[in-house]
């Protein structure tokens, strides 16, 4: 059978048709922007997705496709990256429905209500943590400038009106403890950070000090920060000024295992149900295996045995096994949760749907690749029709019909792209290797599974951090290296999770700038160039968000504004022109546009919107709602907003930057990257695309597994050197 989709314009898709055979893998490339998903997600899944709400009368939301017509359509599942969910309680076992067969399995065992296993009630969480096996606590990395040295105060807890008393007491406690005030706080031993942050002095001092001016004398022990926080936590008397130095640790109480004591008291075959939750995938799987003999014995725990022991062999090939069940899923990468879906697809027993896979071996190791395109092919088997959407070349070769979108991002974008369709012009750009000018020593480090790291690390140039998913490359660059370095720029994988209001000019930071040009060249007030602004620019009826709900409608559906058409600025707003743009029709241009548009004497807003050009942006709106952004688009714009916010000189760590990113955009990243080690940063980027560490001075590869079995140094050195480790997993697929 043929499905049909004819006349697409969803976005920036130029009136196309597309016709797939049913129980085909079809391949979706071409140039970040180019339509992949506007076609793929935005309107092959979302019809199939209004089809059936319709017919269940549950439609919540205001699709946003376009098209003419379409035929013989299939239920849709979609597999984005994006990971939005904020619940700490949801976790890999209740998310996934394997909580049920422990319920299940716990309450036949032991003859108790099934909710006696289940940490959302009052009668079974940890009584400290309420079930979310985490609490808060002080947090080092907040609280401690490490290199600051002692005598100026590296804790900034401590940086406030009594400064004066915290220097004078922590010199006092640093006499009595032989700790030298000149070292900064990460040349001193670990034995003395400590004492430094938890201690307490044996003799109270009396001290004499200044504070808004006036003279005060306090005699009293010295105490640690972090003591004096924890304190403060135990008394209840934490002011609310405080709560950014608090980093959330497993629960003391009940270790992470979220369920209160007597709730653990009860056991199936030796194990609490909080001891498997904690234990590793592929150690859970082993444990179950061992005690076959045993409950197979009982067809009432065979079948929820075997359930779970199927989803978890699904996700061990996945390379998931280094998770635990009691993983929070707002904790997890968007690939890692992707893949756990895609686990849980290849356990489903539905067959003839449509699985829209967005960039599955985005942010997997090449050697997981394989993997992927395998079980694909076995969602294939049950009569299902996949849909990829990739820049993965391997992958495209797995596929039964490649689609080609292009022939670049924006306006340019948005055709199948054949013979008559000419090719975007590629950016060249070498291969550079900038020599290491300085190093930093990392010494008996610790974190997640990083355990007693102590290394080497160049400084000045660009190192490549890789190394299979799990192996530590987060720990590495998010807890670690800010410890070591001053001047850290860390920018993870977390989308941009703005309100109703964040647009693409917010996000980088630009829409003050255009809001002043604006007020300068129309001599208006400002604020009508704010769709925020009440009774100047913001529209009345829907407040500047472009829609409103309907009241009429039982579910209160969403439609767009009448009074603004969904461009939320007020009629007088839209009224300022400059030349024949207001503002609504100058925020709807290309980056790329505007910047022709704007004038030299414009320099901060040029700037600005030049580099999100530079690093392949130009063809985005600055309208555009961020929450309707691709992965790589929001890595890139929080990337080109912290680099507008830092001076020079700066070290950037950056957590997969080149995820869903083409090739093409790749080199441009490169570009920037190489413009800011020539200006005296420092670059580490934690990355598994071959094509992109090629382009990497240096390479530290970690592993050489994930979890447990990761943490270690597999290889650290220049990277036209990877191939002489032998236990590189990297190796094989770099491109140097």
């Amino acid at each position: 059978m043929k499905i049909s989709y004819l006349g697409i314009t969803t976005n920036n898709v130029k009136d196309v048709d597309v016709r797939i055979e049913t129980g085909q893998i079809v391949f979706f490339g071409g140039p970040s922007g180019s339509g992949k998903s506007s076609i793929a997600v935005d309107t092959i899944h979302k019809i199939s997705e209004d089809e059936l709400s319709q017919l269940f009368s549950t439609r919540e939301d205001v699709s946003r496709y376009a098209i003419k017509d379409y035929e013989n359509i299939l239920p849709s599942v979609c597999l984005q990256q994006e990971n939005y969910n904020r619940n700490p309680r949801s976790t890999i076992a209740t998310y996934f429905g394997l909580d049920i067969y422990f319920k299940q399995l716990f309450s036949s065992k032991n003859s108790v209500s099934q909710s006696r296993f289940q940490f959302n009630t009052l009668i079974s969480a940890c009584e400290v943590c309420k079930g979310t096996g985490s609490c808060f606590a002080p947090d080092p990395l907040s609280i401690v400038d490490y290199s600051c040295t002692i005598g100026d105060i590296p804790f900034r807890t401590w940086r406030a009106s009594r400064r004066e008393y915290y220097q004078k007491a922590l010199a006092l406690f640093s006499n009595e403890n032989a700790v030298d005030p000149t070292s900064r706080f990460n040349e001193i031993s670990h034995q003395n950070q400590e004492i430094l942050l938890y201690g307490e002095s044996r003799e109270k001092y009396k001290i004499e000090f200044k504070s808004n001016g006036r003279k005060h004398t306090k005699t009293a022990k010295y105490i640690g920060p972090i003591l004096e926080l924890t304190q403060d936590i135990e008394k209840g008397r934490l002011p609310k000024h405080r709560a950014k130095y608090l980093a959330e640790v497993v629960c003391r109480k009940c270790e992470g295992a979220r369920f209160s004591i007597d709730s653990l008291k009860f056991q199936l075959y030796g194990k609490s149900i909080g001891e498997l939750y904690l234990l590793e995938i592929d150690a859970l799987l082993n444990w179950i295996r061992q005690k076959e003999p045993e409950w197979q014995r009982f067809p009432d725990e065979a079948r929820p045995f075997r359930r779970i022991a199927s989803f978890l062999e699904s996700l061990i090939r996945l390379n998931l096994n280094y998770l635990n069940l009691n993983r929070s899923i707002p904790t997890l990468s968007g690939g890692e949760l992707q893949r756990l879906r895609l686990a849980k697809a290849v356990n489903s027993h539905f067959a003839n749907f449509i699985y829209v896979l967005d960039e599955p071996t985005s942010g997997l190791h090449p050697c997981e690749w394989q993997t992927i395109a395998d079980v694909i092919r076995e969602l294939k088997k049950k009569k299902n029709t996949i849909i990829l959407i990739e820049h993965n070349e391997f992958l495209k070769n797995t596929a039964d019909r490649v689609i080609m979108l292009g022939p670049s991002g924006g306006s340019g974008g948005g055709h199948i792209v054949t013979g008559r369709h000419k090719a975007a012009a590629e950016t060249h750009i070498d291969r550079i290797f900038f020599k290491s000018n300085a190093t930093i020593e990392i010494r008996n480090a610790s974190s997640n599974n990083i355990d007693d790291l102590s290394c080497s690390l160049p400084l000045g140039t660009l190192v490549g951090i890789c190394g299979v998913s799990g192996s530590g490359k987060s720990s590495l660059m998010k807890t670690i290296l800010p410890r070591y370095l001053n001047n850290t720029q860390y920018i993870s994988q977390v989308p941009i999770r703005g309100n109703s209001y964040s647009i693409v000019a917010t996000a980088i930071g630009v829409l003050d700038d255009i809001q002043k040009l604006f007020s300068i060249e129309t001599r208006c007030s400002r604020e009508y160039f704010s769709f925020s602004s009440k009774g100047k620019g913001q529209c009345e009826v829907c407040c500047g968000k472009g829609i409103v709900e309907d009241d009429s409608s039982y579910i209160r559906e969403p439609l767009l504004c009448p009074a603004c058409s969904g461009c939320r600025f007020s009629a007088n707003a839209l009224k300022c022109h400059w030349g024949n743009l207001n503002i609504y029709d100058f925020l709807r241009l290309s980056i790329d546009d505007v910047i022709s548009q704007v004038p030299d004497k414009y320099v901060g807003l040029r700037k600005s919107l030049s580099l999100a050009a530079e690093v392949g942006l130009g063809y985005l709106t600055l309208f555009q709602n961020t929450s309707t952004l691709s992965g790589g688009e929001a890595q890139r714009i929080k990337f080109v907003a912290k680099m507008l916010e830092s001076n020079n000189k700066q070290i950037y760590l950056l957590d997969e930057p080149f995820r869903g990113v083409d090739r093409e955009n790749i080199r441009r990243i490169v570009h920037v990257l190489y413009s800011l080690v020539r200006g005296g940063s420092t670059v580490f980027i934690a990355e598994h695309s071959p094509f992109a560490l090629g382009y990497c001075s240096y390479i530290l590869e970690l592993g050489p597994g994930s979890g447990a079995y990761g943490g270690k140094i597999v290889y650290l050195g220049e990277r036209d050197r990877l191939h002489t480790a032998e236990a590189s997993r990297m190796a094989p697929f770099i491109e140097c």
